[in-house]
């Protein structure tokens, strides 16, 4: 996005594998993936930023606040999950190294996977709203010029 600079990316990329050192492929994606989440996360802020400033200034109506605050939690959470996932690889890794079997039996599921609820879709007569993924992706996908043009 506009004002972003890819270099400071790399160097987060960089200091992100430098402190975790990734052995496999697999590590590595993790470690991408975290740099990718906390960049998002460093984005939503600047936006958020951005519409309490045009608030403050201009009494423009905070209208897409929740959507930032949705989307900087969305990826401040997937860091953490690409965090513990790569954790997790590299405590495999290493037990494999040393030849360590846990003692604790393999629990499998017998359970069908847990479902989420199904969630209605409005009817014509009811106003029609994105949901969180419609606006991440619009947040994602949004061009300086049409960020303007929605008064953010």
């Amino acid at each position: 996005m506009a004002g972003e600079d890819p270099a400071v990316f790399n160097l987060l990329l960089d200091d992100l594998l430098a402190e975790h050192q990734p052995a496999t492929s697999t590590e590595q994606i993790l470690v991408e993936q975290m740099a990718h989440h906390h960049w998002i996360n460093l984005r939503a802020a600047r936006l958020l930023d951005r519409e309490i400033e045009l608030h403050l200034k201009l009494g423009v109506t905070l209208a897409k606040l929740g959507v930032f605050i949705r989307y900087q939690t969305a990826a401040e959470r997937s860091f953490h999950k690409a965090h513990t996932e790569l954790l997790k690889a590299q405590k495999q890794r290493q037990n494999s190294k040393i030849g360590f079997e846990s003692k604790k039996p393999e629990v499998t599921s017998e359970a069908p996977p847990k479902q989420e609820p199904k969630i209605p879709f409005p009817t014509p007569a009811e106003p029609q709203e994105p949901n969180l993924r419609q606006e991440i992706a619009w947040i994602m996908s949004v061009t300086p010029d049409e960020l303007r043009a929605s008064n953010l």
